[in-house]
């Protein structure tokens, strides 16, 4: 198969979400570059979404050699200049990294982002960044128990959700063209699609929940959204009365035609 002209750059590409993302880009047919820190660690990983994935016809692909599959070493740590060699090319990136448990959080949920983001507006193809942060990140919920103890459970100065507000902050005062996708308490399993998901904004609704799935193929589908999902941010849950199905009459296009542009739009 010929190597798709979308191609995504997923940073964080070896966490459980990252993976996801990687499946969902390579199942909708873009090409994908995943970053990890050390590649060699996931080859029979990303070999298992090949073989799981319609993009490839040989029956035991290997990362290196699939059109549609690149596995590089990366660190969004590194200073934009070296991200920027990760984007070459790159239509849209995704940001699914995060020092949840172990790293600095600061230096990753809020200085990767950052670099992430400089890199991405000095790079010509790159149209959009769409970055996995958390909902109830506000600060504006700073009591509400969730955060809480998201925020403390590394104790310290290792505040998750502080850090991943800051990071917030960094995309949108960057200049790139952006969407930030906070979901509720994340899940395992299959994705519901579209309509079982409910989208709101303002980071009032509390938090929810959602499988790494269902995010993955909305930041897939938010790297590929045109103006509608410029510059937004949303969070996003499942609802409970649609467990179990899966009903593709809600798109995710019309679930970006109702959302408000961030204030600093």
């Amino acid at each position: 198969m010929a190597p798709s002209s979308f191609l995504i750059t997923v940073f964080g590409a070896g966490g459980k979400t990252g993976q996801e993302c990687v499946k969902a880009a390579l199942a909708r047919g873009d090409a994908v570059r995943a970053v990890v820190r050390d590649p060699s660690k996931y080859e029979d990983v990303f070999s298992a979404l090949l073989s799981s994935s319609s993009t490839t016809s040989t029956s035991s692909p290997s990362p290196s050699s699939s059109s549609n599959l690149e596995v590089v070493a990366g660190d969004v740590e590194s200073p934009p200049e070296a991200l920027s060699k990760l984007l070459e090319g790159a239509s849209a990136a995704i940001f699914a990294a995060s020092a949840s448990k172990s790293g600095d959080v600061w230096k990753v949920d809020r200085d990767g982002l950052g670099n992430l983001a400089t890199a991405a507006k000095a790079t010509p193809t790159l149209r959009r960044v769409v970055a996995v942060s958390s909902a109830l990140v506000s600060p504006h919920n700073g009591w509400h128990p969730i955060r809480l103890l998201l925020n403390n459970m590394r104790g310290g100065s290792q505040k998750i959700m502080d850090a991943k507000f800051a990071g917030e902050g960094l995309l949108r005062e960057s200049g790139i063209d952006y969407v930030v996708v906070r979901p509720g308490g994340l899940t395992e399993g299959s994705a519901l699609g579209a309509s079982s998901l409910v989208v709101t904004q303002g980071d009032k609704a509390g938090a929810g929940r959602i499988s790494r799935s269902d995010v993955a193929e909305l930041c897939v589908a938010a790297a590929h959204a045109g103006e509608t999902a410029s510059r937004v941010t949303l969070e996003v849950s499942s609802d409970p009365k649609k467990k179990g199905e899966k009903n593709e009459k809600t798109s995710y296009e019309s679930l970006f035609s109702g959302l408000e542009k961030d204030n600093n739009a």
